[in-house]
């Protein structure tokens, strides 16, 4: 039983100091509001004030083949088109 708690914990503590890859969404598309000044609304919902949105949009194209990194024919007309969106709503809690 100690042996097992061991290993778990082990575990545990390796999953979380793992490397992580993170989005660049929460740096980039949402709104920094302590950072703002001129935005506070004057608003009788006070609680109203800490919402907050964010939209993102991607776009890429793939349309050419390489091959250690010049361009070579596509006769088969290969392509790629990728759009991602990315929608956040969030709340600030001070």
């Amino acid at each position: 039983m100690k042996s097992l708690r061991l290993f778990l914990l082990v575990s545990f503590v390796a999953v979380v100091a793992m490397p992580s890859d993170a989005c660049d969404l929460c740096g980039c598309y949402t709104p920094q509001l302590e950072a703002m000044s001129g935005m506070e609304s004057q608003s009788s919902k006070s609680w109203w004030n800490g919402f907050y949105g964010a939209v993102g949009e991607q776009f890429t194209r793939f349309a050419t083949v390489q091959i250690d990194g010049r361009e070579v024919a596509n006769p088969t007309g290969q392509y790629e088109n990728s759009s991602i969106t990315q929608l956040v709503a969030g709340y600030i809690i001070n």
